[in-house]
């Protein structure tokens, strides 16, 4: 792909480098296309880059519409409205002739200057996030025999690795807690007693590297979730109140809308 856009640019005059020539922006690292918008159609969906356009004339008359149809996805590097930077979304049009790419509408406006990559999927699916949560006993107690939301699932995500450190004593005799999803239960992190976890100590799937005791407990490996939420769930047995801990979740995006938010602790 980069190939194909770079003959472009020769036959269009432009350089590929890390500059601009006017509203162009040509630069091609190793994970895509980067590139900025130029014209704006329909707000959230159709934008146009000049970079893209007439593609096909540039390599001897090819016809290249719909060429990103398929593979590939706009990923969102730096944006006038910051609810879009950071998303990617998938491509359902490419017109050659005019450098125009119509997609799934974004939260916000696409804005003529905003900052894009053209991406293949394998390379989105790569993109690797961690996330935290800090649950508190103390300030919402734990209530026992219930699951409570850490973590809400959006689309598809492949999830790495969770790990969780005490940050304060987890009261509550002899309850014990494992961390799974509320749909279909899968257990992502597996149980382990609350009192028995003191400060600095961490549960986990693996040696974490930390002072104090490792709660070495199985875990599950790159599971793919759809949406549902993360829940930490407690045995019926005594509320955990106070006690906090800090929750990691790295994970990476499958599909489009593939995300996980913090939720609302209750």
């Amino acid at each position: 792909m980069a190939d194909l856009v770079q003959e472009h640019n020769k036959a269009s005059g432009f350089r590929t480098s890390q500059k601009h020539y006017g509203t162009q922006l040509g630069v091609f690292p190793a994970s895509g296309v980067l590139f900025r918008v130029t014209a704006v159609t329909t707000t959230t969906t159709v934008f146009k880059a000049e970079i893209f356009e007439n593609l096909g004339n540039a390599l001897g008359s090819m016809t290249l519409d719909n060429l990103f149809n398929s593979g590939f996805k706009i990923k969102v590097i730096n944006a006038t409205s910051a609810a879009n930077i950071g998303v990617v979304t998938d491509i359902t049009d490419f017109t050659s002739a005019t450098g125009e790419f119509t997609t799934v509408a974004l939260p916000a406006t696409y804005t003529v200057g905003d900052i894009l990559m053209l991406v293949a999927d394998e390379v989105v699916s790569g993109t690797r996030k961690v996330l935290q949560q800090t649950p508190s006993g103390a300030v919402t107690a734990w209530v026992k025999g219930a699951s409570h939301a850490l973590f809400t699932v959006t689309g598809r995500v492949r999830i790495n690795e969770i790990v969780a450190f005490n940050d304060i004593a987890l009261v509550g005799a002899t309850t014990t807690m494992l961390i799974d999803d509320s749909v279909g239960g899968s257990v992502l992190l597996g149980s382990v007693t609350c009192a028995d976890m003191d400060l600095g100590d961490a549960w986990a799937g693996r040696d974490t590297g930390v002072t104090g005791d490792i709660f070495a407990v199985d875990e599950a490996e790159s599971v793919i979730l759809g949406a549902c939420d993360i829940d930490l769930t407690l045995s019926n047995n005594t509320n955990i109140n106070p006690g906090q801990m800090t929750v990691y979740i790295d994970f990476e995006p499958l599909s489009s809308d593939g995300n996980i938010v913090p939720a609302t602790w209750d």
